[in-house]
């Protein structure tokens, strides 16, 4: 569409034809090629005085119709050989016809399709396909998020409607419903992963940084380390339970040496020489802390018969 119809070089003498008004649909604008500028809408006429005062001898003709823009086209994305097809409807207006005058905007059909490829990659450029959806919310915005409006302002043309469409080819809307299927089985993974990683810390009572550990190995190596902390916890727990049974086995024996009647003391304590020596676990069967440490059959004997009381003794003796 045509903005500058026609320029033309006005006589401003008084002795001349006036000057015409415009036609609906245009406005004349008079510049002096400087920077001084008169719009003349129709039903307006300029004087030969106010030509002569600012030398306003250059006259423009400007279309001000509604002008209808239809725009569909592919335009790319940050990946290579991957599209937005991008589909506009808007009405432009020339407002400000002393703008359009100076910036010598002559087609503005030239002026935005030389433009838009520029305001739209502006937008596009720096989104991956798979973003498609937020960058139809921004198209839908194009004037005001790329330099479309303050660039048509410039020269004087107002957007008066704007509507805008984005679709991608099916190819590739098929690979963003696949990759974002797998997002959501590799989500789900981690989420499980951390569940079997909770019910590690909880039932073998492991440390934060024996979990944090196993975090990157393979599973055989997890698991090889996981039965591997099981067994050894396993194996001190029936050695613990072993030696206890042994040293209850060992003082009951005792017990009953010491309570034989038909026993003299000397022979007492050579039986339980015989034994051989005795294990110090936490579990020893000696539970007075007092008494020092059994290093022999007959310290065994002291140590062991002070702990029964006296009236059983008295008792087995009278027997």
């Amino acid at each position: 569409m045509e903005i500058i119809k026609s320029i033309d070089q006005v006589n401003a003498s008084f002795f001349g034809a006036k000057e015409l008004t415009p036609y609906q649909g245009e406005v004349f604008v008079y510049s002096n090629g400087y920077g001084a500028s008169k719009a003349i809408y129709p039903g307006e006429r300029i004087t030969k005085t106010e030509m002569k005062a600012q030398k306003l001898y250059t006259k423009y003709t400007i279309s001000i119709l509604p002008y209808s823009y239809h725009h569909n086209d592919e335009h790319p994305s940050s990946e290579l050989g991957k599209n937005f097809r991008i589909n506009l409807d808007f009405h432009l207006k020339v407002t400000n016809p002393k703008a359009a005058a100076e910036k010598e905007l002559f087609n503005l059909q030239s002026y935005v399709d030389e433009s838009l490829p520029y305001w739209i990659k502006s937008v596009t450029e720096s989104y991956p396909i798979y973003r498609y959806l937020e960058v139809e919310q921004l198209i839908k915005k194009l004037p005001s998020e790329s330099d479309m409006e303050f660039e048509l302002q410039e020269r004087g043309v107002e957007i008066t409607s704007f509507r805008s469409s984005l679709t991608i080819s099916k190819e590739d809307l098929e690979f963003i419903k696949e990759q974002e299927r797998l997002d959501r089985k590799f989500k789900i993974l981690e989420q499980e992963k951390e569940k079997v990683r909770e019910l590690e810390k909880k039932e073998m009572g492991w440390k934060k940084e024996d979990i944090e550990a196993t975090r990157d190995m393979s599973d055989e190596e997890k698991f090889r380390t996981i039965a591997g902390k099981d067994v050894q916890a396993k194996y001190y727990e029936d050695k613990l339970k072993n030696d206890q049974r042994i040293q209850e086995e060992k003082q009951k024996l005792i017990n009953k040496i010491l309570l034989d009647s038909n026993l003299e003391d000397e022979e007492k304590i050579q039986l339980i020489k015989n034994m051989g020596e005795v294990s110090e676990k936490p579990q020893t069967f000696i539970s007075n802390s007092a008494i020092p440490k059994v290093g022999s059959g007959e310290s065994i004997f002291k140590a062991t018969k002070a702990t029964i009381p006296a009236s059983r003794l008295e008792d087995e003796d009278d027997e």
